[in-house]
């Protein structure tokens, strides 16, 4: 379940300079290579599920979905994005509409969270009991 109080509000920011990102967070060399080698696993599991049948895919190469499956595919990967665009926008939205009319209602908000955000919840769950059916096997 969704859950806000009273004293949460949910916010954007303006993108932080460069010297305050090296502060706070890995070195632009990290991420680099961070993201080199995810680029690399997305590329590597594509092909192996593009020349592997599914049933015959080693336990092993499955649990290295884990954290990538947005990426597996690009249309997959846009509808995330886009999905992840919306529903910041919704919650937004209605934080702003409470403020404009002075009032603050924690359920309600929760509430738009969770219906907004079910297919994509169900979605998830879906793939971590996959994940666990793969790990207990």
């Amino acid at each position: 379940r969704v859950h806000f109080s009273e004293t949460s509000t949910m916010a954007t920011f303006e993108k932080s300079s460069d010297e305050e990102n090296q502060r706070k967070w890995s070195s632009s060399t990290d991420r680099k290579r961070f993201r080199h080698d995810q680029i690399a696993d997305v590329l590597r599991m594509r092909a192996v599920f593009e020349s592997t049948p599914y049933d015959k895919i080693p336990h092993n190469e499955l649990c290295r979905c884990v954290g990538i499956e947005s990426l597996m595919s690009t249309k997959l990967l846009e509808r995330t994005l886009e999905h992840r665009a919306n529903h910041l926008n919704v919650i937004l939205f209605e934080q702003k509409c409470q403020r404009d009319m002075g009032v603050c209602d924690p359920d309600r908000l929760a509430s738009i969270a969770e219906r907004h955000s079910r297919k994509v919840s169900l979605r998830a769950h879906k793939i971590a009991n996959g994940y666990m059916n793969l790990m207990l096997n």
